[in-house]
Protein backbone atom coordinates (compact mmCIF):
# COMPACT_ATOMS: atom_id res chain seq x y z
CA UNK A 1 0.00 0.00 0.00
CA UNK A 2 2.97 2.48 0.74
CA UNK A 3 4.26 1.91 -2.70
CA UNK A 4 0.78 2.96 -4.18
CA UNK A 5 0.96 6.07 -2.07
CA UNK A 6 4.51 6.81 -3.20
CA UNK A 7 3.15 6.09 -6.67
CA UNK A 8 0.44 8.94 -6.58
CA UNK A 9 2.37 11.32 -5.12
CA UNK A 10 1.24 11.08 -1.26
CA UNK A 11 4.74 11.02 0.18
CA UNK A 12 3.64 11.94 3.70
CA UNK A 13 0.92 8.79 4.30
CA UNK A 14 3.78 6.43 2.27
CA UNK A 15 6.65 7.66 5.04
CA UNK A 16 3.70 6.70 7.92
CA UNK A 17 3.01 3.64 7.21
CA UNK A 18 6.72 2.83 6.06
CA UNK A 19 8.04 3.80 9.58
CA UNK A 20 4.73 1.87 11.19
CA UNK A 21 6.32 -0.76 9.70
CA UNK A 22 10.25 -0.05 9.92
CA UNK A 23 8.87 0.02 13.80
CA UNK A 24 7.34 -3.47 14.40
CA UNK A 25 9.75 -5.24 12.00
CA UNK A 26 13.32 -3.61 12.62
CA UNK A 27 14.95 -6.26 9.95
CA UNK A 28 12.90 -5.69 7.15
CA UNK A 29 14.92 -4.29 4.48
CA UNK A 30 12.32 -3.55 1.40
CA UNK A 31 10.31 -1.44 4.26
CA UNK A 32 13.46 0.13 4.81
CA UNK A 33 15.01 0.87 1.40
CA UNK A 34 11.21 2.12 0.47
CA UNK A 35 10.98 4.31 3.56
CA UNK A 36 14.91 5.84 2.21
CA UNK A 37 13.17 6.35 -1.25
CA UNK A 38 10.60 7.93 -0.07
CA UNK A 39 12.75 10.49 2.04
CA UNK A 40 14.56 10.85 -0.93
CA UNK A 41 11.76 11.96 -2.94
CA UNK A 42 10.67 14.59 0.13
CA UNK A 43 14.25 16.11 -0.65
CA UNK A 44 15.18 14.71 3.53
CA UNK A 45 18.51 13.77 1.75
CA UNK A 46 20.66 13.17 5.30
CA UNK A 47 17.58 10.58 6.49
CA UNK A 48 17.43 8.47 3.36
CA UNK A 49 21.41 8.43 3.47
CA UNK A 50 21.35 6.96 7.29
CA UNK A 51 18.95 4.32 6.54
CA UNK A 52 20.11 3.40 3.08
CA UNK A 53 23.85 3.47 4.91
CA UNK A 54 22.91 1.36 7.63
CA UNK A 55 21.61 -1.26 5.01
CA UNK A 56 25.01 -1.22 2.97
CA UNK A 57 26.98 -1.94 6.12
CA UNK A 58 24.47 -4.94 7.05
CA UNK A 59 23.96 -5.89 3.53
CA UNK A 60 27.75 -5.07 1.14
CA UNK A 61 25.80 -6.75 -1.82
CA UNK A 62 22.20 -4.83 -1.33
CA UNK A 63 22.61 -3.07 -4.95
CA UNK A 64 19.29 -0.76 -4.22
CA UNK A 65 20.86 0.57 -1.02
CA UNK A 66 24.01 1.66 -2.78
CA UNK A 67 22.30 3.07 -5.53
CA UNK A 68 20.10 5.52 -3.15
CA UNK A 69 23.12 6.41 -1.04
CA UNK A 70 24.57 7.60 -4.09
CA UNK A 71 27.23 5.25 -4.97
Amino acid sequence: QAEKLTRKGNLLEAEKLLRAVVDREPSNTKAKLNLSYVLLKQRRILDSYTISLEITRNDSKNARAYDLVGL
